[in-house]
Parts: structure tokens; sequence; C-alpha cells
């Protein structure tokens, strides 16, 4: 276990900036290659693909919620060697990333189509939005599971700096 109160704050800094920035980097990456094997299939798909892809960035966003709070509670409760209470916060972070993943696909699967179409105006890239977004939307839900699941284990990581 490393005490983070010792040492050269610029070192615990860029050890705990690495992996988010590493994650979010290829979070980034994957719509961006999705973006570019879309666009060898014509400017209609390119643009669906890009209206849906819209939402990835969003929900990025909002699962940075559940990445900082978990990886700092339970790096807080392990350096207190609370190990109860960080299964207890590792326990209602999946609750909560498991609630979320449940709001998204609910909202997104009934609500989706009226974010598409106040933003498409042509009848192609309108169904090519649709398509992307329907299969797209469970690897977006799924993203506050796997922050959970990876912020805790940056959490208990975070000692051993």
């Amino acid at each position: 276990m490393q005490d983070l109160t010792k040492g050269p704050i610029q070192k615990h800094i860029v050890h705990m900036a690495v992996p988010i920035a590493m994650g979010m980097l290829i979070q980034t990456m994957y719509f961006l290659i999705d973006l570019f094997f879309v666009g060898q299939l014509g400017e209609a798909a390119l643009a669906g693909v890009s209206t849906a892809g819209n939402l990835f960035f969003f929900i990025m966003a909002i699962t940075q919620v559940f990445n900082v709070g978990c990886a700092t509670l339970v790096a807080h409760a392990m350096g207190r060697k609370n190990r109860d209470e960080a299964e207890s916060i590792y326990s209602h972070g999946m609750f909560y990333g498991l609630a979320a993943t449940l709001i998204t696909l609910f909202v997104g699967y009934n609500f989706g189509h009226a974010y598409i179409n106040a933003l498409v105006s042509d009848e192609q890239t309108r169904q090519m939005a649709f398509s992307y977004f329907h299969w797209f939307l469970p690897s977006l839900a799924l993203q506050f599971v796997l922050t959970v699941i990876s912020a805790s284990m940056r959490g208990l990581d975070l000692l051993s700096l």
C-alpha cells in the first residue's frame, strides 16, 4: 500500500490520470473506427452513424461520475483497511450501474426515435441512424457496468502504486 500523502503530487496525479485517459482514448477510438469503416458505405450511412453516435459522448460523460466516485470511495475504504465498506461501495456502484444500464436501454429504445427525428431531415439517413442506434445502444448502456467494475479495480490498484 502506498500513502498518497507522501511523495511528489505530480507522480500521484500521473498514476491516477493515465488509466482514465487511456480508457477515454480507447472509447473514443471505437467511435472513430466505426466512422471510418461506415464512411466507406456512403454519405447517408456516415451521417446516420454520426447522428446516433453523438449519444456515445453523452453517455461517456455521464459514466465519469461512476468512474471518479467508485475509484475514490473504494480507495478510501481500502486505505482505512475497511474491506466490508469497499465491498458495499462496489455493490452499490453495481446496483446504480445496472439501474443506469436499464434506464439507458428503456429511454433509448422508447424515445431514441424522437432524438433521431429531430436531427435528421432525409429518410435514408434516418433509416441508417435508426439501424445503427438500435445495434449500438446495448454497448452504450453497458458502459455504466463496465465503468463501475474498472473504477473499483482501479480504486484497489491505487493502493499498490
